[in-house]
């Protein structure tokens, strides 16, 4: 009369669980190269070069990089920086360069990283490449190169002083003020 037999309910729990794990793996993915790629793209003040332009070097960098490998990518990168003729696009440039350089694909050379961010920031100084700077220093240890970025990152930002990144960057200022005196 009765049916003793059990719903197999879990495991299909499971799938829906394993189906969820797919989907946000592959959102946290996404809004991972978006932040990477987008929290390090230079404001263009010359519009020489177009945003569509900057985000299709940096995608076919990070593509060469995953199939041929790191060296190729740079060499990608380098004949692109050799061709560009805007400050603001070879500062992008660098920029691209530096995310390739401090990826998992390089095995995260922050020192690579760090002269390609200090090509950059040369060319063209944002708050952008302040706080890279300043938090790849402050990595490597030197606290008073790190000091140095994180106020200038300060003083390039702050009409946008409520944002989370001022935030971030002027607590990570205070606490290295407190270290180095």
């Amino acid at each position: 009369m009765f049916n003793n037999k059990k719903n197999n309910t879990t495991f299909s729990n499971k799938k829906i669980f394993i189906y969820i794990g797919i989907i946000l793996a592959f959102v946290g993915l996404s809004v991972g190269f978006y932040y990477i790629y987008g929290s390090f793209s230079v404001d263009e003040k010359d519009n020489s070069t177009s945003q569509e332009t900057i985000a299709d070097n940096y995608k076919a960098a990070y593509k060469i990089a995953s199939e041929e490998g790191v060296e190729s990518s740079q060499s990608f990168l380098d004949e692109k920086l050799n061709n560009s003729t805007s400050q603001a696009e070879k500062s992008q440039i660098y920029i691209d360069k530096a995310s390739i350089a401090s990826s998992y694909l390089a095995g995260s050379d922050n020192s690579e990283a760090l002269t390609y961010f200090y090509e950059a920031e040369k060319l063209v100084p944002t708050e952008k490449t302040a706080s890279a700077i300043a938090s790849l220093e402050e990595n490597n240890g030197n606290i008073s190169n790190a000091i140095k970025y994180y106020k200038l990152y300060i003083e390039r930002a702050s009409a946008d002083s409520e944002s989370d990144d001022y935030i971030y960057n002027l607590a990570r200022l205070n606490d290295l003020e407190k270290i180095d005196k």
